[in-house]
């Protein structure tokens, strides 16, 4: 979870390529444990990363691996302080 942190902060730093290799070593650690349910997180960092960098398409597919992975795993997305 920690490099997902680095990701947002490196992100509000537009700093996107360190954002992208902190999301991208997220999702491999994330990938390679049993933490399915927290995939989303970066899926939807780099998605972010690539809709501010004009890759719309690149974007929408990993939004939608975000929904596929939220959709397998049943987890939520929470919308208020937890």
């Amino acid at each position: 979870m920690a490099h997902w942190y680095l990701g947002l902060f490196a992100a509000s730093r537009s700093d996107v390529l360190e954002a992208a290799r902190c999301y991208h070593s997220c999702l491999e650690v994330f990938a390679s444990t049993d933490e399915a349910e927290y995939l989303f997180k970066p899926l939807i960092g780099l998605a972010a990363l690539a809709a501010q960098v004009g890759q719309f398409e690149a974007a929408a597919r990993l939004i939608g691996a975000a929904d596929h992975t939220l959709r397998q795993t049943g987890a939520i997305i929470a919308s208020g302080p937890c």
